[in-house]
């Protein structure tokens, strides 16, 4: 947690956050994804894109903590989680995390139990308006991503997207599989973009954006836009094309424009 840098840290935005303060929480997003990250909010910050900011599977708040700072004054913030893990109770963990970065406890709310517990009219209950971002990073068994992304998906505002964790994540094949299950039966929803691993394993899996067909198009060129030195290319996905991005040599700079015929 935060010491002596306390009152610096209480100052940053949701961009100085997760480009240089993601040290400060435990957790498991890496540079790669938190660039991504920030490149979906500053979409939604210029296109006016509001709502809820959600997340299934909170741990210690590394994802959370810049969420709640990209949140504007008069949308939620809303964490799900068991908050225990190896018998540790991390609840107070998380309120402090978001303290040391200054943010209120009145500005976000907790539900404590599972997701898979949670029906669709409770959810809707609980985020109030929908949403326009959820970070989906909770149970890994199948039946529970299967529950959870259709779960993000029957309360998202217009413009907003969905964020799957560990997706082709080797030690966790279930959540290809429940994310494949959703997206099989939705010819509304798309995959946008696969930002692949950075790093060992341990450190964070590749992580998976959903959003609505209508809006595939606005979030892809965004992202390519944002992280073009990243860029493989496209691959297919059942029904989507999602944009590849790779950060094995970390976040690239994009590679400088052609010169214009006759320059």
């Amino acid at each position: 947690m935060p010491g002596e840098d306390e009152e610096v840290l209480r100052a940053v935005t949701y961009q100085e956050y997760f480009a240089r303060g993601l040290a400060a929480v435990q957790g498991f997003i890496t540079p790669g994804a938190a660039a991504a990250v920030t490149a979906i909010l500053d979409l939604q910050a210029r296109a006016g894109i509001g709502g809820t900011l959600a997340e299934i599977g909170t741990f210690h708040g590394k994802t959370f903590v810049g969420l709640a700072l990209a949140a504007r004054r008069d949308e939620a913030v809303v964490g799900v989680d068991l908050f225990v893990h190896q018998g540790q109770d991390f609840e107070a963990t998380l309120r402090g995390h978001c303290s040391a970065f200054g943010i209120d406890e009145t500005r976000y709310r907790l539900h404590r139990g599972p997701s898979t517990g949670l029906a669709v009219s409770a959810w809707r209950r609980l985020l109030g308006t929908p949403a326009r971002f959820v970070h989906v990073d909770g149970e890994h068994g199948r039946g529970a991503v299967r529950h959870d992304l259709a779960l993000a998906a029957a309360h998202l505002a217009p413009g907003g997207v969905i964020l799957v964790d560990d997706v082709f994540h080797p030690w966790f094949p279930n959540v290809t599989a429940g994310v494949m299950d959703v997206l099989e039966g939705r010819v509304d929803l798309r995959a946008v973009a696969l930002l692949d691993r950075q790093g060992p394993l341990i450190a964070g899996g590749p992580k998976l954006l959903v959003t609505s067909a209508e809006d595939e198009a606005l979030y892809k060129e965004a992202l390519v836009a944002a992280l073009r030195g990243n860029l493989v290319g496209e691959a297919g996905f059942l029904t989507s094309r999602p944009a590849v991005f790779n950060f094995d040599e970390g976040v690239r700079p994009a590679p400088p424009a052609a010169p214009a015929p006759g320059a």
